[in-house]
């Protein structure tokens, strides 16, 4: 699995695309002798040339609504995911290139800032891109920060000081640190630093008047040193401004530091009460299915909120703020949320958190991309089907039955062919499914399917032989063409006909579709039509379809990322960063920069084994750690604890386990099927497998 890189170097830039085509193979000749690492370019509102150059620099892809501010990512990842390649220069092998795009100009403070935010290494680096830092001086940073004991900080001085305003702006600064922060006196400040990512992570996360990186730095008074080094003014490249400050600005600057970090700063706190740089983003769930986007929340500079219901949920140690709230109660969740001050309420994996998400928004006045009303609509399976029923949009026959069975007939029962299938209004994971066969049967379910439902009715819809497919994708805003990242094969377990064993468990997704062949045009099309119905943008789409011998039907929808854990199974196959989209539509909504880096396709298949076991109590679990070696497991995880008791299964909840195997072609896949299922064991007092063997629903062979 690939490591965070060592070094971070983040470059701010102003229509500087040409001064960074010189300077990028300096720095990856640097960070190829220093071990590896990445370089952040950090666009602050560069003019449209500018920004086609950087793009097709870096290997990103900006469309033309990107061009003119907004950032398209089609085609284009925000990270690359334990074992994604990762991407060089103009398509070379080598250190991982990212573009930063600022929404909009925030001058070399906020670019900066906004860089070393995004940065994932042990040590950051920051220079310009004029060529005034030397790339070749990064490594005796690193071995200057390495021989002071304790030492956190280094800066690049060089030997002949800059002259003009921007010689005068160092010195009034490092007056000032000298002053009042405790920098020695030796040490003047500059914009070339080498960070150590601990005295980073705190001066991002302490709240500050005025940031400006190296006060917050040196609030911690931390260890720091100097390395000189030669003539900075013949090194300096042509190819843009030299700087963009004038005097009145740098009077400007000066003066603020002088208030919010010099003798004035009690002052300056009440003029203007510090404020945290890192936006809180509340994420809704702390499951197995929000896993990614916790972790890519945080890897993105939020500050996360998660909450959840449980005490100690998977993703509680993710998460910066922990909350206990049912992501069912909107009211538990906007108490939470305006305490925390959070900036952006997200939900993923699962669909009853997006209504809760719409309504706390809209109570907060946060942004979100669904209203309430229609957060309904793609939560609720009677609003939904009132809804495609008003469309013209293909489904299967229906009825929502209330509370008396006097009435069913009337609510349109009368009208539905039997066996019928049973549904909770506003559940999921296949919870309070069956199938009923007449209505002694209907009434002696009904129970069951309201104990996982607020609402009072049940949804009622005749039984359609059919294979089911998902289609993962997204939606730009309302009223434009759907964007279709994949569509999946969702295989099942068979029908129980006593309904004992639910309807629809999922045990695999498998990717390309081998059902829907032939038929993804007519499912493009239906997708279309149902994203113009609902009015849907700015979110993902998952979107479930039978497929029998009348058609194609659409079973539900929801404005989610998948609970089968696309975010990690579908970017190496499809190209796409699923999490970097979602997460990129609340970074806009908030001004905040977005991040550009490719997700190269590493495989053209791919399935995702959704394992359930046998009734009995495990006691012990094997062979997940021998999996994760294997070339081509992405990822591979047992989901409950040692010490669980397995009832008979029910619902898609009980899954034990899951893997995501992908290759580059079917036999590989099949090929690490058996290998999952040979080798993953979940044991029980007797040493017996648990496990259900189910690879040969889930492989595909030759002429299938």
């Amino acid at each position: 699995m690939e490591s965070s890189p060592f070094l971070s170097l983040v470059i701010p830039s102003l229509n500087g695309s040409a001064r960074l085509a010189r300077l990028l193979p300096r720095l990856r000749s640097v960070l190829a002798r220093e071990g590896g690492g990445e370089v952040i370019i950090v666009d602050d509102g560069s003019d449209a040339v500018h920004r086609a150059a950087l793009a097709a620099l870096t290997g990103a892809a900006l469309t033309g609504a990107s061009l003119a501010g907004e950032v398209s990512l089609t085609g284009v990842g925000g990270v690359n995911e334990p074992g994604q390649a990762a991407a060089g220069v103009a398509g070379e092998p080598g250190p991982r290139v990212r573009l930063v795009m600022m929404p909009r100009r925030t001058g070399q403070i906020g670019a900066t800032l906004a860089g070393v935010a995004a940065a994932r290494g042990e040590l950051v680096v920051t220079l310009d891109d004029d060529g005034a830092h030397p790339p070749e001086v990064i490594p005796r940073l690193r071995r200057r920060l390495e021989e002071v004991p304790g030492c956190a900080l280094v800066y690049g001085v060089p030997r002949r000081k800059a002259r003009g305003i921007r010689g005068l702006g160092t010195r009034l600064n490092s007056l000032l640190f000298h002053l009042f922060l405790g920098l020695p006196w030796s040490i003047p400040v500059g914009s070339f630093r080498m960070i150590r990512r601990e005295l980073l992570v705190k001066a991002l996360n302490r709240p500050v008047a005025f940031p400006y990186l190296s006060a917050m730095l040196l609030q911690f008074r931390p260890v720091t040193a100097a390395v000189r080094y030669g003539d900075a003014g013949g090194s300096r490249e042509i190819g843009g401004s030299a700087s963009s400050y004038t005097l009145r600005r740098l009077l400007r600057v000066y003066g603020s530091l002088f208030l919010y970090w010099g003798p004035l700063r009690s002052l300056g706190r009440v003029l203007r009460p510090p404020r945290r740089n890192l936006p809180r983003l509340m994420v809704l769930g702390g499951g197995s299915s929000q896993l990614g986007i916790l972790a890519r929340a945080r890897r993105e500079g939020f500050s996360v909120v998660l909450a959840d219901q449980a005490e100690n949920p998977p993703g509680r140690g993710l998460a910066d703020y922990f909350v206990r709230a049912s992501t069912f109660d909107p009211r538990a969740v906007s108490r939470a949320a305006r305490a925390l001050r959070v900036s952006a309420i997200v939900a993923a994996g699962s669909d009853q958190p997006v209504y809760t998400a719409a309504l706390a928004s809209r109570e907060l006045g946060l942004p979100c991309a669904l209203s309430p009303g229609t957060a309904l609509m793609v939560t609720n399976k009677f609003h939904m089907k009132e809804r495609f029923r008003n469309a013209g949009i293909p489904t299967v026959p229906w009825a929502v039955l209330g509370e008396d069975p006097e009435r069913w007939d009337q609510e349109g029962l009368a009208r539905l062919a039997p066996p019928w299938v049973v549904k909770p209004l506003d559940s999921q994971g296949q919870r309070g499914i069956a199938i009923v066969h007449d209505r002694r049967e209907l009434l002696e379910h009904r129970p069951r399917a309201l104990a996982f439902s607020r609402e009072k009715a049940i949804l009622v819809e005749e039984y359609y032989p059919s294979r089911e497919v998902t289609l993962s994708g997204w939606v730009s805003r309302e009223g434009d063409p759907p964007e279709i990242w994949a569509i999946t094969d969702r295989i099942t377990f068979p029908p129980d006909p006593a309904g004992g064993q639910g309807l629809g468990v999922c045990l695999a997704h498998r990717y390309p579709s081998c059902f829907a062949r032939d038929r993804e045009e007519e499912i493009g099309v239906i997708t279309g039509k149902i994203t113009r119905a609902f009015g849907l943008g700015g979110v993902p789409l998952y979107f479930q379809f039978l497929l029998g011998d009348e058609g194609v039907r659409v079973n539900e929808i929801a404005c989610r990322l998948g609970g089968a854990y696309e975010d990690i199974s579908l970017p190496p196959v499809t190209g796409v960063d699923v999490l970097g989209r979602q997460l990129g539509w609340f970074q806009t909504a908030l001004g905040l920069p977005r991040q550009e880096e490719p997700v190269l396709p590493q495989g053209a298949f791919c399935a995702v084994p959704l394992i359930f076991a046998r009734p009995g109590r495990v006691v012990r679990y094997r062979g997940e750690e021998e999996l994760l070696k294997l070339p081509g497991v992405e990822a591979c995880r047992f989901l409950l604890p040692a010490g669980t008791v397995i009832a008979p299964r029910s619902n898609s909840t009980q899954r034990i386990a899951f893997a995501v195997l992908r290759g580059s072609s079917r036999r590989e896949v099949n090929l690490l099927v058996d290998r999952l299922f040979e080798t993953l064991r979940a044991e029980n007092s007797r040493g017996e497998n648990l496990l259900i063997d189910t690879r040969g629903d889930i492989q595909v062979h030759s002429g299938v």
